[in-house]
């Protein structure tokens, strides 16, 4: 006989779990993998690691999340994030930011996947609590071929966290990568908009149109990515993109 557990439940026993590894993890500094004893009382990371963290000051532009002062208006230019509503992110990809992504990314640490989901929910939770309080979270999607071959997706690892964490519900089909690109750091991509041109659709439209959807990654730099899997998105019917990532440069 089949056992049924209710969503509440399973998100219970997800959290329960998230919230026991980040115990467990809590020896080693999620930045370096070092002994995490130097850090201060109640910090996460060691002080070496602190001190090359550097956050995104929040509120910032609505729109990219870049601080601004009382009054003043974005300078940032903004057609990296052509057709997509907002980007977050906590972090500036360099220094401890990089490295927290990186060793997600290559070493699968946990430790430094759950910092980065945990500094990610509190940068997204005010829209997740407002216009996004009923979005779809979806993961940047990897080809089946890396997935075969890495068997990690740090995306859907983030996304997955970040539906538990806010509350909302996880769609980790809702893109898919159709053909294997280049990672878009590679010094053979010389123009990062072909490499991801056409390489993602939607692979549940009947879910995703008509909502807004929260679309997830370890990092923005260029945007071309993430402009790329809007695109997708909002041609599948969804009516607004909004992303977040762990970092940005």
């Amino acid at each position: 006989m089949q056992t049924l557990v209710s969503p509440a439940l399973r998100r219970r026993l997800r959290e329960g779990w998230a919230a026991c590894a980040e115990f467990l993890f809590a020896a080693a500094c999620p930045g370096c993998g070092t002994d995490a004893s130097t850090a201060a009382s109640g910090a996460d990371l060691c002080s070496a690691c602190r001190m090359q963290l550097e956050r995104r000051p929040t509120p910032g532009c609505p729109r990219c999340g870049e601080p601004l002062l009382p009054g003043q208006a974005c300078a940032d230019d903004h057609r990296a994030l052509t057709g997509i509503a907002l980007h977050c992110a906590p972090l500036r990809y360099r220094g401890t930011g990089a490295r927290l992504v990186h060793r997600l990314k290559f070493s699968r640490d946990l430790a430094a996947g759950s910092y980065l989901a945990r500094a990610m929910q509190y940068t997204v939770a005010p829209f997740a609590r407002g216009e996004g309080r009923r979005a779809l979270i979806v993961p940047v999607p990897r080809h089946k071929s890396k997935q075969r071959e890495e068997r990690f997706d740090q995306a859907q690892w983030l996304a997955r966290s970040l539906a538990d964490r806010l509350g909302l519900t996880f769609v980790p089909g809702g893109l898919a990568r159709t053909r294997p690109t280049l990672p878009q750091a590679d010094p053979r991509v010389t123009n990062r908009e072909a490499n991801v041109e056409g390489a993602f659709v939607c692979g549940s439209p009947w879910a995703v149109a008509g909502r807004t959807i929260l679309l997830v990654d370890d990092v923005l730099t260029s945007g071309a990515t993430a402009r790329a899997c809007a695109r997708a998105l909002r041609d599948a019917g969804a009516t607004k993109v909004a992303v977040v990532t762990g970092a940005r440069a």
